[in-house]
C-alpha cells in the first residue's frame, strides 16, 4: 500500500510541478487516451490534463489500467 501511495504522489506531482504552468500553452488538438483502473498514474490526473490543455478531449478505456493491451482491454467486456 505504501508503494501505491508513493506512486500516486509522484504521478500527481509531475502535473503540478513540472508540466502544471506549460499545458494551458498547448493549444493543438490532442486526444487523451486513459485506463478508467490505472493505478499507476491515476484517473484524476488524466483529468487534471484536461482541465489544463485547452483544446483536449479525454476519452476513457473501460476495464483497463496501465500497462492494458488493446486486445485485453477492448475484450473484456
Amino acid at each position: 500500500m505504501a508503494e501505491l501511495l508513493k506512486t500516486v504522489t509522484i504521478a500527481k506531482s509531475a502535473i503540478r510541478h513540472n508540466m502544471a504552468k506549460d499545458l494551458p500553452k498547448m493549444h493543438v488538438q490532442t486526444c487523451i487516451i486513459w485506463g478508467r483502473n490505472d493505478q499507476v498514474t491515476p484517473p484524476e490526473v488524466a483529468e487534471d490534463f484536461h482541465k489544463l490543455m485547452p483544446n483536449s478531449t479525454l476519452y476513457w478505456i473501460d476495464k483497463c489500467g496501465h500497462h492494458g493491451t488493446p486486445r485485453r482491454c477492448c475484450m473484456s467486456g
